[in-house]
């Protein structure tokens, strides 16, 4: 039998999902029906997304990495989980 290693976040990473959560930014959305939506979250322009949206792609994101592990990780490499997070505290000033 062969089996994978499960993905290893680093403290940081898990340290910022928990904040996610206290802050409610990772929030109880229908995050499937919503990605399902928005067909591709790579092609997702956060640059017009309202903070509603936002908050609902944060989500997806941070969900999605429970059925596929690492996609929170490489959505954190690419810059679009940061870019997003930074929209929403852009329009929450």
């Amino acid at each position: 039998m062969t089996t994978l290693p499960f993905f290893d976040w680093s403290t940081e990473l898990e340290e910022l999902v928990e904040l996610l959560y206290e802050c409610q930014i990772v929030a109880p959305v229908d995050w499937v029906e919503w990605a399902n939506d928005n067909d591709n979250l790579d092609d997702y322009d956060i640059g017009t997304a309202s903070p509603t949206d936002l908050v609902r792609y944060v989500t997806s994101v941070a969900r999605a990495d429970r059925f596929n592990e690492g996609t929170l990780a490489e959505y954190v490499k690419t810059g679009d989980f940061s870019a997003a997070l930074l929209r929403l505290a852009d329009l929450a000033s």
